[in-house]
């Protein structure tokens, strides 16, 4: 129960964080109406509002990150499952042992 409220507290929380940043590159966009064509790892981008650029970075970077922390979690509760999966063969072998003697 706990951990579903969290986990829709954390989906909440993702959604707000992405429309502030959509917000903060609007209103970048708007004080900066200047368009820049930046270079990156040589590669010249399309000349766009710094504005974009900004919630485009920032949403692909909040994007990674929850990717990054998704996996981990994945991989996090693999080792736990493998984990209780052997202490319930090794449970096992000690009754059927038990059982024997």
């Amino acid at each position: 129960m706990i951990r579903k409220l969290i986990k829709m507290i954390r989906a909440f929380l993702m959604v707000l964080w992405c429309i502030a940043m959509l917000l903060l590159g609007g209103f970048v966009a708007v004080e900066n109406p200047g368009d820049v064509a930046p270079q990156m790892l040589g590669i010249p981008l399309p000349e766009l509002s710094l504005g974009s650029y900004l919630a485009v970075f920032l949403s692909l970077g909040l994007m990674l990150g929850f990717l990054t922390s998704f996996f981990a979690d994945q991989a996090k509760g693999w080792r736990k499952s493998n984990a209780l999966r052997k202490a319930q063969k090794e449970v096992a072998l000690l009754k059927q042992s038990q059982a024997k003697g």
